[in-house]
């Protein structure tokens, strides 16, 4: 009997196949110790190692046959069986008499194989013999070639091991170049950029910075070799209010997720702006991203504009725009805590020669 499988049962086979890299027909060095084995034990002239899909067979090592003599011979029934078949006289057979590999090259008489079956129980090829006189397997030879073909699958087993762990290698080493690009891509982008870039972990722990980062806070290379800790008093040490310096980095502990924006002054007079954004990996909250930018001049222009539109530019003394300005605070003022004030007027001659 020849078995036919169902179509889920061939497609689970195809897979099977492809999973072991048994899916293409060319022969396999992988394969000859073991056929080379099956033709020493049995004494027999021919041996293969056939892998099938149910449609087609091929054979993956083959002894004492050429390529033009290599058919499928008994393998289609073998595979129907759960554990051994033979034919001790092809011709004697009825099944295989008038078969063109009996009756002209390469002229089988005798064949015996066991089928391959995966752990799973599926049969995917089979191990045989086969010799041009007729003849029996001895029981000890058919319990060899039985042995055989389970050290044949558990072999394919370790293959298919050796093989995933090769590509679990490659997966890693693709992952950790993308990686090393990426901090490349990272490193070059943090020294391009005219801000100050620092970074923490999840746990507030400093993990980069650029060197734009060390110039504008004047940062020494010992303090950067001490570590996070140093770092960070170095900071609080040159704000002129690192109380609320650091409870705004402390506030992002409790609200990760937050964006924020502040501006805060140096003991030494300069401004930095002060920029920061969450880090997250597949959803989950990673660090953080400090963006310092000096903006000392800028706000030095916005006062010297405030100072020029409130004062005379000739006295610098404050003109009408700040006194009716002052006035209308002094009347608000006046009306809320219900308190008179006062306006003094001195009218000076030549006022611009005084």
């Amino acid at each position: 009997m020849v078995f036919h499988p169902s179509f889920v049962e061939k497609k689970i086979l195809q897979k099977t196949l492809k999973n072991y890299q048994l899916s293409d027909p060319n022969l396999d060095p992988f394969f000859d110790d073991f056929a080379l084995l099956a033709s020493e034990i049995c004494q027999t002239p021919i041996a293969e190692v056939v892998f099938t899909d149910s449609e087609k067979f091929w054979p993956k090592s083959t002894v004492g046959l050429s390529e033009s003599e290599q058919e499928a011979g008994c393998c289609p029934h073998t595979i129907s069986e759960p554990d051994f078949f033979q034919v001790p006289d092809t011709l004697s057979d009825e099944r295989f008499a008038f078969k063109d590999w009996v009756v002209s090259g390469p002229e089988i008489r005798f064949y015996a194989g066991v089928p391959l079956v995966t752990e799973e129980g599926l049969t995917i090829g089979t191990i045989c013999v086969m010799d041009r006189e007729p003849r029996l397997l001895t029981p000890e030879q058919r319990a060899s070639l039985e042995g055989l073909a389970r050290l044949l699958i558990a072999n394919l087993g370790l293959r298919l091991g050796q093989q995933e762990v090769l590509d679990e290698s490659q997966k890693r080493k693709e992952v950790e170049l993308a990686l090393q690009r990426t901090l490349s891509l990272m490193d070059a982008t943090l020294k391009s950029v005219t801000d100050g870039i620092l970074m923490v972990d999840c746990h507030g722990k400093i993990i980069r910075y650029n060197q734009y980062f060390l110039k504008m806070w004047k940062i020494p290379g010992s303090v950067c070799a001490s570590g996070h800790e140093k770092i960070l008093l170095y900071l609080l040490d040159q704000v002129k209010d690192p109380e609320r310096f650091l409870e705004k980095v402390t506030d992002f502990y409790d609200a990760p997720d937050e964006v924020s924006y502040d501006v805060f002054e140096l003991k030494n007079g300069k401004v930095f702006e002060r920029y920061s954004s969450p880090q997250w990996i597949e959803e989950k909250y990673a660090g953080r991203v400090w963006s310092f930018k000096d903006t000392t001049e800028r706000h030095e222009q916005a006062a010297l504009l405030r100072h020029r539109a409130l004062h005379d530019d000739l006295t610098n003394l404050p003109n009408r725009v700040l006194l009716l300005d002052r006035l209308q605070q002094a009347i608000l003022l006046g009306r809320r805590e219900m308190k008179a004030f006062a306006v003094l007027l001195m009218d000076l001659d030549r006022f611009k020669e005084v």
